[in-house]
């Protein structure tokens, strides 16, 4: 499976004694954000009327993002938070897109690229999530009406789910590329 390797590094430099080569995983990513940011600027260039193939994907992408924010935290959210989730979706988008094509690598299919994602979208939730506030925050583990001896139960519960749920949007976005592209091998193997 040549194609999860990480790859040799492309030159040898440091940076403070820190390695700091770009290997096939770093050029993937830039390559993604690349594509990213190339098929929105070639999206906003006509502001055509009728919309072309550029434009008409924009629209979609931005439409979905808006309407799956708006839904989960409200008008207010989507000013706050849009620009956040669309960024992350776009790039999700445009590393699994370059993925598809043969010889490529995906960024995705490495569960350090999925893990630090979600481990953005998890910091952002708690930071914003204290800051709006205060200690309050933390009676997210302590669900309200519930008889007083049930939270020695519930509490460690939704603790572990609280914390858990950045190691599950890793692994479920990881495992589907990884899955993805294992069994695309070995069907291209078992038809030959």
């Amino acid at each position: 499976m040549h194609q999860f390797e990480i790859g040799y590094p492309f030159g040898q430099f440091d940076i403070a004694g820190v390695p700091a080569s770009l290997s096939t995983a770093g050029i993937a990513m830039l390559a993604s954000a690349g594509l990213a940011t190339l098929i929105m600027t070639q999206a906003m260039k006509p502001k055509a009327l009728v919309p072309g193939r550029f434009q008409l994907v924009a629209e979609t992408f931005y439409g979905f993002v808006h309407n799956m924010v708006q839904t989960t935290t409200g008008q207010e959210g989507v000013k706050k938070f849009f620009p956040f989730v669309f960024s992350l979706f776009i790039f999700i988008f445009a590393a699994n897109m370059i993925g598809m094509f043969p010889y490529f690598f995906t960024a995705t299919s490495h569960l350090v690229v999925t893990a630090t994602l979600a481990l953005a979208v998890f910091f952002t939730v708690i930071v914003i999530g204290i800051a709006k506030n205060g200690t309050k925050f933390f009676s997210l583990f302590f669900p309200s009406g519930v008889p007083w001896p049930m939270y020695f139960l519930l509490t460690p519960i939704e603790i572990i789910s609280f914390f858990s749920r950045p190691l599950s949007h890793a692994v479920r976005l990881w495992a589907n590329i990884f899955a993805g592209h294992v069994l695309s091998r070995f069907s291209r193997a078992s038809s030959r």
